[in-house]
């Protein structure tokens, strides 16, 4: 498990990172809300252990938008106030920790988030073979584009790629740009398993990869055949990819 401290407060990020240290990952840190939408959007943590007052984008205010993203990470709060915690679960956060963190509490809060973890990739799975066991093998997509209100079924072989950028969903088959009304996550779960989210923010039709370039830190960018630019391969998504493209 990946985690992301953000606290305004150099001592209280290093206590809570070496607390953490035992059990998790911690990836990163942030000092500001600002901070932390950067280091989230660059490290794709599974959970982030937030402080609610901050200068500037305060902690809820940064749940706040997070919950309007595509795939968000787990919030754990970390706080001196307790007035905020009915806010802070109706934000849909994991657990309400106050300073001084206990470190029998925060290992609860561990579990827990582990039990969540793998019981979302156990449902994956589950569906996933099911799918199989069905025959469902889906050739074709029906997607409404929100700017001219059309529907375009397309066959999932042109899709190259989809991507997620201001809140909205792109799809990019053989040189046209579509935006859907579909979240990433409503489109990760119709697609087929030649189609892998690589990135936060991305989908690619593996079909379509022809090269991966080593981009560091074991992260990689991904060239699609019919396109110049690259697609991110995140360090956290590489094994996946790995496995289903039978890199040995």
């Amino acid at each position: 498990m990946r985690a992301l401290v953000v606290d305004d407060e150099p001592p209280a990020r290093e206590l809570l990172r070496e607390l953490l240290s035992e059990w998790v990952e911690v990836v990163g840190e942030a000092g500001s809300g600002e901070t932390a939408l950067e280091q989230i959007a660059l490290l794709e943590p599974d959970v982030v252990f937030l402080d609610i007052h901050m200068p500037g984008k305060d902690g809820l205010a940064l749940a706040r938008e997070l919950s309007e993203h595509d795939n968000p990470p787990r919030l754990v709060f970390v706080t001196a106030y307790d007035q905020h915690a009915v806010e802070a679960f109706r934000l849909e956060a994991v657990d309400y920790l106050l300073k001084p963190v206990d470190p029998e509490r925060l290992r609860q809060t561990l579990q827990r988030l582990s039990r969540e973890e793998n019981a979302q990739e156990l449902l994956g799975r589950l569906l996933r073979a099911a799918d199989r066991l069905q025959g469902r093998s889906l050739e074709r997509l029906a997607l409404l584009d929100e700017r001219s209100g059309v529907r375009h079924v397309m066959e999932l072989s042109r899709i190259g790629w989809i991507t997620s950028r201001d809140e909205k969903t792109y799809v990019f088959a053989e040189g046209r740009e579509l935006r859907c009304m579909d979240t990433m996550s409503g489109l990760e779960g119709r697609l087929g398993e030649r189609f892998l989210r690589t990135h936060r923010s991305f989908i690619v039709n593996l079909d379509r990869v022809v090269e991966v370039v080593p981009w560091g830190n074991g992260a990689y960018n991904l060239r699609l055949a019919g396109w110049e630019g690259e697609i991110p391969l995140s360090r956290r998504h590489a094994p996946l990819f790995k496995a289903r493209v039978g890199w040995l």
